[in-house]
């Protein structure tokens, strides 16, 4: 990257990929991440990274998932993506395990000694040539290897059986009981990022089934986004958690400049920053993105590859008409066309935008909601109370980039 280098930097200041556990160089979060180290050494509890989209959660995670393994703990890394049931948990919960006990035969001798004795799994008393314990579901057969891991031998399966059902709170028992034995010899902690990226229901299903019911000799670490909950559920995750730990936003210039300018810094030989970002520049980002960092970045990275260390309001914006080409044109001509209408004044409640418009209500209200997720309309909350309503309204950068 020759172009970088002539610009004073040793590397790309504006990466987007989460940081990973093993750098050691800038941390965006260096408070957050002192209280995610204190939690973490208390080796019991549940805790939770709240923030909005863009902050830097995964990283964070990332970071602490290094801090934990060099504190000699045993990590179970998982991702809610992937676990949209009390089941896909505990499958990976098991998978997790699995590898936990490859690692360590004396942590395996105990599990498969405590399980046996505790009735959960066990050998069968005859053999039965090529007969082998019918599983009929996914987590009947991952706990099934579990059991062969810790029992016997893989020349031995079909002596192994499982003795509890169902499968799922056989699931339950297995992995409570294996937990307990391994943070008898070292401290477990499980992160299992993007919780926020789950369904309102299905959050909430898994805080009621599976968080509130997680054993009290482990930690247990995850990521949140309030601004995607019900009032409900933001209730209802502060009764499950021990903690939540709240990533601040991006409300002023100055709070911006601090994460652009320590991102810059990070990646020079000399500790000074080679591109100056004026505040008007900085307030564009700031409009479009809502505070975004990931996507700030984007757009830094963007304006640095087309006009080097000359970065000015104007080129920001051709910068950023340029990215968002793609995702202008494959939001239709009818969302733009609520887009340029929303141009004529300040702020709009629903019923105004839909007499303008002249789209029904429920309909509209679907398009403004994606389209306040694509950051190119913002929602003001009215507050609670009779008489009180959102409203909303375009950004002047939106304005701008809008054909």
């Amino acid at each position: 990257m020759d172009w970088l280098e002539k610009l004073g930097f040793t590397g790309n200041p504006f990466f987007l990929e989460p940081i990973n556990s093993s750098l050691k160089g800038f941390v965006d979060r260096a408070k957050e991440k002192d209280s995610l180290e204190k939690c973490i050494v208390t080796k019991k509890g549940k805790y939770i990274l709240f923030g909005s989209t863009g902050l830097g959660k995964t990283s964070l995670l990332n970071i602490i998932e290094g801090y934990a393994e060099e504190s000699n703990f045993v990590v179970i890394k998982t991702d809610f993506l992937h676990q949209q049931s009390k089941e896909d948990f505990y499958n990976q919960m098991i998978r997790g395990l699995e590898g936990i006990v490859e690692q360590d035969a004396k942590i395996k001798k105990k599990i498969g000694k405590s399980l046996q004795e505790s009735k959960i799994v066990g050998r069968r008393k005859k053999r039965g040539k090529g007969i082998k314990p019918e599983i009929s579901t996914k987590i009947g057969a991952v706990l099934l290897e579990f059991a062969i891991r810790v029992v016997g031998e893989k020349e031995e399966a079909e002596e192994v059986e499982l003795f509890v059902q169902p499968y799922l709170q056989q699931a339950i028992e297995i992995f409570d009981e294996s937990t307990r034995i391994i943070t008898e010899v070292k401290p477990l902690v499980i992160i299992s990022d993007n919780l926020d990226k789950l369904e309102e229901k299905t959050y909430r299903d898994i805080l009621k089934t599976i968080v509130d019911g997680l054993p009290g000799h482990l930690v247990f670490l995850t990521t949140g986004n309030y601004t995607h909950l019900s009032l409900g559920n933001v209730v209802l995750t502060q009764k499950v958690f021990d903690l939540t730990i709240d990533i601040p936003g991006m409300e002023t210039i100055s709070r911006l400049r601090e994460f652009v300018d320590g991102r810059m810094k990070t990646f020079v030989k000399d500790g000074t920053t080679p591109i100056h970002f004026p505040d008007n520049v900085l307030k564009v980002l700031l409009e479009k993105t809502r505070g975004n960092l990931r996507e700030t970045f984007r757009y830094c990275f963007g304006a640095i590859i087309e006009h080097g260390n000359k970065i000015n309001r104007s080129n920001m914006i051709e910068t950023i008409k340029g990215i968002d080409t793609v995702l202008i044109k494959s939001i239709g001509e009818k969302n733009k066309d609520i887009l340029r209408a929303m141009q004529e004044k300040e702020r709009y409640t629903l019923v105004q935008l839909s007499s303008l418009t002249k789209i029904h209500k429920k309909t509209l209200w679907g398009r403004i909601k994606n389209l306040i997720q694509l950051n190119l309309i913002i929602k003001e909350s009215g507050g609670m109370g009779r008489g009180k309503e959102d409203k909303y309204y375009v950004s002047s950068v939106v304005k701008e980039i809008i054909d």
